[in-house]
């Protein structure tokens, strides 16, 4: 094996050995499709199991000993499950999972709520940004990412953040100015307050 060291372990080699993978004949290898993910996880949820309302603690992946037993088990590394939602539970437990979830869709349901209103093209400019980032990084945290502020989504809360101000001050517009209407009158009123 070019590039490698001897002590290099040919992971799918390994897995047929201990009888978790070896796909059928023309039939996909989940192990290499997932990047591991597919074996990785099981290990997760059942550590998840063992304290499943308030989780195990931040990086829970190396406190609690899965890193290392991967490592171990498929000489690969694993520092988090590659699964936010996985991680997060992991580290904090469902209670935990459950608040992440509501600011989520919390900020979904304002920036859609933005978008939708068409007196002003700040509202469907900021609205429609905050809602594609969301929904992006809810999507991508099922193979990747993290619900802990990390460099890759600065964007991400800035869009989400920026929209939130937008929301409030939209709020106390309507509230002091009820009759707004035109894309004009929002433009006027909506920095007054």
């Amino acid at each position: 094996m070019q590039g490698f060291t001897e002590d290099s372990v040919d992971t799918n080699e390994q897995l047929e050995k201990e009888g978790i993978t070896g796909a059928d004949e023309g039939q996909p290898d989940w192990y290499t499709i997932t990047a591991g993910r597919s074996v990785a996880w099981p290990f997760v949820i059942d550590k998840i199991e063992e304290s499943p309302w308030w989780g195990h603690g931040r990086e829970a992946m190396q406190s609690t000993g899965i890193s290392e037993f991967l490592w171990d088990y498929l000489h690969e590394g694993f520092p988090h499950p590659h699964n936010a939602y996985l991680q997060w539970t992991l580290d904090n437990g469902y209670i935990a999972l459950a608040v992440v979830m509501l600011f989520y869709l919390s900020a979904i349901k304002a920036s859609l709520s933005i978008f939708r209103d068409k007196r002003s093209d700040y509202f469907t400019a900021v609205g429609g940004i905050a809602f594609s980032l969301i929904a992006a990084q809810l999507i991508a945290s099922v193979g990747s990412q993290s619900f802990y502020p990390r460099e890759s989504a600065v964007t991400m809360l800035c869009a989400m953040f920026l929209m939130l101000r937008l929301f409030t001050q939209r709020k106390k517009m309507n509230k002091q100015f009820p009759d707004t209407r035109t894309k004009q009158e929002v433009d006027e009123r909506l920095w007054l307050n």
